[in-house]
């Protein structure tokens, strides 16, 4: 892949003017080239902003190149740090790639100018700007090759990242079907949901929450909320935590409905403008795990009992193919628990962990927490402080703690898995999955906590999204771009016609690509991949 071409575009957004393109090929000087030019182009594109470049071709009427590839999302997996970690100044081009223009200030200047924090300079400006950047992705590209082959990110890069980029650039292209029949009333109801729960919490905290963050809306009603527990406050992981605490807390109940009404009401409002189709934006290296995100608007983040407004294009139809109990099969492999794999093979985890808890089903979803939770770092004592509710008696407190306990002393090699990727993080200072996609610590000594933690989390998430992703690979190969709408965490939303091939068909044959893509990397387990609801229609 070292034979690309590098492109620097900038399109006047507040002017009819028209787009300026200029590409750096391996030899040569930048120049310029018209959009429909650029769109015919075989060689592989690498650009810096894949998803503004796709809607610019859509807006023109213009057919997308062959490939397309975005260098933020390969400076995402350079990087090797999370967002926490000031991952955001190692990812904008314009930032790490100012060595190799010729003045560091027109580096500057591009990076606000993308940004729309200064007034657009003149065209003939725009055009000295757009030539002198093609010349510097095209040295920046040669230093990331050589850095990602270095890091061992190379092969993970070129064989999972960028076909799936192109998957989902076709995606942004033809964008996604909205059934705006249902959008009024999904508004009405989110509305009535956000504000009723928006009331509550004002009482309880004595003003109005406006502006506020979910978690400095917290940390306040931790100082008056009798049924709020105190284990959660300062928690980097609110939602996560207020799931598994809303059970014995009214509040802890009252502010994640609010927090989850209020994102959905903001995807829906937002979907008011897109009449018949949305066009997201995909962030296939979404996450320090690699976690493919959707943006603009954010569709991935609907609840299912608003995701009806999702449809499949005119002639096709929905499937959604999920990942059952995906990271505790992954984490079954790698820590070769016999225990656990007997246990993912014979029975459904979440359900036994509620059983035991609760003492009936009822509590799957906040049982999926429990464990994910354990997994990732969180100890027992602190679950059953969020299991337990505020102020818990002594008795409720310890019952909490030894139910949890119990459940996950069956499973010994989780915690000697967990010690192995901790030994592995302090002495090499990078842990990841089986194809690279590598996380660093960025200090020195003892491991933080925070790093305690995430060690195990970056190993098992990293290895779930590396199988994810040659799942779609492989479900693109067999049905074509057009059969995959939206990834939706551990699951994937597909379509297909009904008229060529039968759902039992269908299904069967993506379920064995699926089945077939966990395998390759964890080859201890039988995979369950079901076809699962989409919508609560």
């Amino acid at each position: 892949m070292n034979d690309v071409v590098c492109v620097a575009f900038i399109v006047q957004r507040f002017s009819n003017e028209r787009p300026i393109v200029f590409v750096r090929r391996s030899e040569g000087e930048s120049v310029q080239v018209d959009l429909a030019e650029l769109s015919s182009f075989t060689l592989p594109i690498v650009t810096h902003d894949t998803n503004l470049l796709v809607e610019t071709f859509r807006l023109n009427g213009l057919m997308l190149p062959e490939t397309l590839i975005d260098i933020a999302e390969s400076l995402r997996l350079r990087s090797q740090i999370s967002k926490d970690q000031g991952g955001p100044k190692h990812w904008i081009p314009w930032r790490v790639g100012k060595d190799y223009f010729e003045d560091r200030a027109d580096a500057q200047t591009l990076e606000r100018l993308f940004q729309a924090s200064i007034v657009p300079p003149t065209l003939q400006e725009l055009d000295r700007l757009a030539a002198a950047a093609a010349s510097a992705l095209h040295l920046l590209w040669a230093e990331i090759v050589e850095d990602l082959k270095r890091l061992g990110e190379w092969a993970r890069f070129h064989e999972k990242e960028v076909p799936v980029q192109q998957i989902f650039h076709q995606r942004q292209y033809r964008g996604v079907r909205i059934d705006a029949s249902h959008l009024s009333g999904y508004i009405r109801s989110c509305e009535q949901e956000k504000f009723s729960q928006f009331r509550k919490l004002s009482a309880r905290l004595g003003f109005s929450p406006i502006g506020l963050k979910p978690a400095q809306i917290a940390d306040r009603l931790f100082e008056i909320s009798s049924d709020l527990p105190d284990s959660l406050k300062g928690t980097d992981a609110l939602e996560d935590q207020l799931e598994i605490s809303k059970e014995k807390s009214e509040t802890a109940f009252g502010l994640l409905t609010y927090i989850k009404a209020s994102r959905d009401l903001s995807v829906l409002r937002q979907l008011q403008t897109c009449k018949e189709r949305a066009y997201p934006f995909f962030q296939v290296h979404g996450t320090v795990t690699s976690r493919i995100l959707v943006a603009e608007p954010r569709l991935q983040q609907l609840r299912k009992r608003y995701r009806a407004l999702i449809a499949a294009d005119e002639g096709m139809t929905l499937a959604y193919l999920d990942y059952a109990q995906f990271e505790p099969g992954i984490l079954a492999h790698l820590s070769g628990d016999a225990a656990l794999l007997a246990a993912y093979a014979n029975s459904d985890l979440y359900l036994t962990l509620s059983r035991e808890i609760y003492g009936d089903e009822h509590a799957r979803d906040i049982a999926k927490k429990i464990f994910l939770a354990y997994c990732y770092g969180m100890s027992r004592s602190k679950i059953a402080l969020l299991l337990a509710g505020a102020n818990p008696s002594s008795i409720a407190l310890n019952e909490c703690e030894l139910a949890v306990t119990q459940f996950f002393a069956r499973f010994p090699s989780i915690e000697e898995y967990r010690c192995i990727v901790q030994e592995e993080l302090r002495n090499k200072g990078v842990v990841g999955s089986k194809m690279g996609n590598y996380r660093k610590r960025t200090g020195e000594g003892s491991l933080s906590t925070k790093e305690l933690r995430w060690a195990m989390n970056q190993s098992v998430q990293g290895t779930a999204s590396l199988i994810f992703k040659e799942a779609l690979i492989g479900l693109s190969a067999m049905f074509g771009h057009q059969s995959i709408l939206l990834p939706m965490h551990d699951a994937v939303l597909l379509q297909f016609d009904a008229n060529v091939i039968s759902r039992e068909q269908f299904e069967s044959q993506a379920i064995e690509i699926m089945r077939s893509s966990f395998l390759r990397y964890c080859p201890r387990i039988v995979p369950k991949v079901t076809n699962a609801s989409f919508d609560a229609v």
